[in-house]
């Protein structure tokens, strides 16, 4: 099972092996080399103000899962009653996009240590919205023109879509935030799962390439504690990268147009020279 972007469980993003991503089972303990990562920090107060009005105190420089508690009591506070589903779904996941800015990317790019932060979204998600995990009025073409309205994208053209999602995500270039605009565009119907998957699994290559050159090796272990301990601090989560070479690293590795034919190769050249690709 994994988290999807719009905080849904889904079993696959795609059915197509070129796509399935090895994820390790369990996070070993962080070893030495990392531990001054993880050293705990003096808490400072800011209060943050979502899109919706909706002012938040939470604690920065905490943890994780300090963050989500504060979150988890706020919404414990809040009364949903009067609210619509639209208005509740945006409150609820604007609050955490200010906490953790780019979820669907995070996801992508640091699963297992933002696991969590997505489960807890999903659950507040179903409280607030009843039946939001299993009605068929929050999955698939019903799930896009809702998330349509929550962005207030209703009648914008594919092109209008991708810009106004690389405008709303693309702030410093990292590899993150290109994640979480494929991811969000997947949710908007611009792209489908297949398209997404052929994507994320080129990632499963960048990651790799990013390793070696960062720890100047070539044998590589992914089960391996420094790997797994490396991803987990951000080794690719941090990474910049422009839409460039991200369109060079999945065309150098996945021939879509031997596996998927001519008109998906296409769609990926399309799609990159809108988001800057070219």
């Amino acid at each position: 099972m994994s988290v999807n972007l719009w905080g849904r469980i889904r079993s696959n993003v795609s059915q197509d092996p070129t796509a399935k991503r090895l994820t390790a089972s369990k996070e070993a303990e962080v070893k030495s080399e990392f531990r001054e990562v993880f050293k705990a920090q003096k808490s400072a107060v800011k209060k943050v103000e979502s899109k919706d009005g909706d002012t938040l105190t939470i604690s920065q420089n905490v943890t994780i899962a300090q963050k989500m508690n504060e979150l988890r009591e706020i919404h414990e506070r809040t009364d949903y009653s009067g609210m619509t589903d639209v208005e509740r779904y945006r409150l609820i996941t604007d609050r955490y996009e200010e906490v953790f800015p780019c979820m669907g990317g995070k996801l992508e790019t640091n699963y297992d240590k933002y696991k969590p932060v997505a489960e807890q979204i999903v659950k507040e998600l179903d409280q607030a919205i009843p039946g939001y995990s299993y009605l068929s009025k929050y999955d698939g073409e019903n799930y896009t023109e809702f998330l349509k309205t929550v962005r207030g994208y209703q009648g914008l053209s594919k092109e209008e879509l991708i810009e106004k999602t690389n405008e709303r995500y693309l702030k410093e270039g990292s590899l993150t935030e290109k994640a979480q605009i494929m991811r969000e565009l997947w949710g908007l119907g611009v792209i489908d799962g297949e398209t997404y998957g052929i994507f994320t699994a080129s990632l499963g290559y960048l990651e790799r390439q990013e390793y070696r050159k960062t720890f100047n090796v070539f044998n590589l272990d992914e089960q391996s504690d420094h790997y797994r301990n490396w991803i987990k601090n951000g080794g690719m989560e941090n990474l910049k990268v422009d839409w460039e070479e991200l369109k060079k690293n999945l065309f150098e590795n996945i021939d879509v147009k031997k596996l998927y034919g001519e008109e998906k190769k296409e769609e990926f050249n399309n799609l990159f020279e809108i988001l800057g690709g070219k």
